[in-house]
């Protein structure tokens, strides 16, 4: 169940060469013109004279970054995407939003995630590291299962950075309370710990740890 919730040089270096042209008395005039070298002619003078250029493209540089999907057991899975750089938040949450590409679909990946979700905005606190991100409404247009595997999406991939610690959720710029991954309403930063249970790794240790030797 989804509620409101109270809001929210060039340093231009300068290289300044000065060449200073000397123009001294006494100097021998040519009755005629006379071949000089070409190591006595300055390099400028040497270049072609065409007046095209050619320009040369440079690949824009990329990150990988992880994205987490939803296998057939309803645990999280990450996969790998490549963004350009400077990577920031909305790049990330933006990439998982576009959802399983036709490869990891075939390997039985998908998204919780409703088609046509989009991002309308992802504000990083860089002080506390919480981020509020805010959906499009169709985000809430699923059962309650779904729904807890979308927000846990969302959560591990954007805590996938650094920078940031917990999410925060909004709808159509509207603050809401969102369930963690157990189904608990909270209008408090969600982490990774609040989707836990869909951590394969974290699934597998409590499930070692509570067998039965």
């Amino acid at each position: 169940m989804i509620r409101r919730r109270a809001a929210r040089v060039v340093v231009a270096v300068a290289l300044t060469v000065a060449a200073a042209a000397g123009a001294g008395c006494g100097v021998r005039t040519d009755d005629a013109p006379r071949e000089i070298s070409a190591q006595a002619v300055p390099f400028d003078l040497l270049a072609p004279t065409s007046s095209s250029s050619t320009s040369t493209t440079i690949p824009a540089a990329t990150a990988t970054i992880p994205v987490y999907l939803v296998n057939s057991e309803d645990f999280l899975v990450e996969v790998r995407r490549k963004v350009r750089m400077p990577v920031t938040i909305t790049d990330v949450v933006g990439e998982l939003l576009e959802g399983a590409t036709d490869e990891e679909a075939q390997q039985g990946l998908r998204s919780a995630i409703t088609a046509g979700t989009q991002l309308r905005d992802a504000d990083l606190d860089l002080q506390t590291g919480v981020v509020v991100v805010d959906l499009t409404g169709g985000f809430a247009d699923v059962v309650a299962g779904a729904q807890r595997l979308a927000l846990a999406q969302v959560v591990y991939t954007a805590t996938a950075l650094r920078t940031v610690n917990g999410v925060l959720f909004e709808l159509d710029g509207e603050p809401v309370e969102v369930p963690d991954g157990e189904g608990a309403t909270k209008a408090t930063p969600l982490s990774r710990r609040d989707y836990a249970r869909f951590d394969p790794e974290v699934a597998a240790t409590s499930t070692t740890s509570s067998s039965v030797p």
